[in-house]
């Protein structure tokens, strides 16, 4: 069954650092987090600003959920039980 993401909005962790979104597996919700340096390689320039996290992860949302999706069907799970999108994924 393919993860359904999830129309609520991303938002920004400032304790990570990161943007957090989210999908469903079935009845079950799934945590994802993609890092400031992957957003960062993605649009190929620094992502300082929250905004500017955010809006780069709305350009590149379709990708991030295909690396995010496969990672998690790899099993490839954080010891929190979020799955993290970071640089060597995107590059």
């Amino acid at each position: 069954m393919p993860l359904e993401f999830d129309a609520s909005p991303a938002v920004f962790d400032f304790g990570r650092n990161a943007v957090i979104f989210t999908a469903m597996n079935g009845r079950r919700l799934i945590r994802f987090r993609v890092t400031r340096h992957a957003l960062a390689s993605m649009v190929k320039r620094p992502v300082g600003s929250e905004i500017e996290m955010i809006d780069a992860y709305k350009s590149h949302a379709e990708r991030i959920h295909e690396i995010a999706e496969r990672k998690f069907r790899q099993r490839l799970i954080d010891t929190d039980g979020t799955v993290l999108v970071i640089q060597r994924d995107v590059d």
